[in-house]
């Protein structure tokens, strides 16, 4: 695989400097020392995505697969903002990444992978950044489609907040389907114009009209 590794730095330093944001958005400027657990958020997240995905090897399971891309966009999420309690830079973080793009592992399954990133971030508080593009080629998810995911359910995230998430008034179901499908979908609708202040305006006009 060819990386652009100058397009990808500036990829990953918007994504740095969006989740600084979100975090400081929902948490307060001084978020960073909260001492919030991230590993045990991806942790968490790992398994759900192997929850949609399917792992009961005595019955047939149909995976979920759209479900289990946005588990990634949420392990994501995470991942970018414990890299960034512990200071790491863009710079640095693309070159992981584009290590973990060149060298995924042709005999690990979905699965197998999701488990591999539960028990190093456990035991190591490490991400294995192999595992994690691994298991994003098993479910045919391009680095495209999980940053266009990722400004999804960042301004998801915060259309909820301002909207009572934090205490419990925010409706999660629009007309019976969940809000993640809806701001997808909304996201896919605009292709490559996709902005996020215009999705989360749509987001608006479409939470009044199927909450209310």
């Amino acid at each position: 695989m060819l990386i652009d590794l100058m397009k990808l730095e500036e990829q990953v330093a918007g994504l740095m400097f969006m989740q600084e944001n979100l975090e400081a958005h929902l948490n307060g400027a001084n978020w960073k020392k909260l001492g919030h657990n991230y590993g045990l958020c991806i942790v968490m997240e790992a398994a759900e995505a192997i929850e949609h995905y399917g792992w009961k090897h005595w019955k047939h399971i149909e995976p979920n697969i759209p479900a289990a891309k946005m588990e990634l966009v949420d392990i994501l999420h995470f991942w970018l903002a414990s890299e960034l309690v512990h200071g790491t830079t863009h710079t640095a973080l693309a070159a992981t990444m584009s290590y973990g793009m060149v060298h995924i592992s042709s005999d690990v399954s979905f699965v197998e992978a999701m488990t591999g990133i539960i028990a190093s971030v456990s035991y190591t508080d490490t991400m294995p950044v192999v595992n994690f593009f691994t298991a994003m080629t098993r479910i045919d998810m391009s680095w495209d489609e999980l940053h266009m995911l990722y400004l999804t359910k960042h301004t998801l995230n915060i259309f909820r907040r301002d909207n009572g998430y934090a205490d419990g008034s925010y409706v999660k179901d629009w007309d019976g389907v969940e809000d993640n499908v809806h701001a997808e979908a909304l996201a896919r609708a605009m292709g490559d114009d996709l902005l996020v202040s215009i999705l989360y305006d749509e987001l608006k006009s479409a939470y009044k009209i199927y909450t209310n």
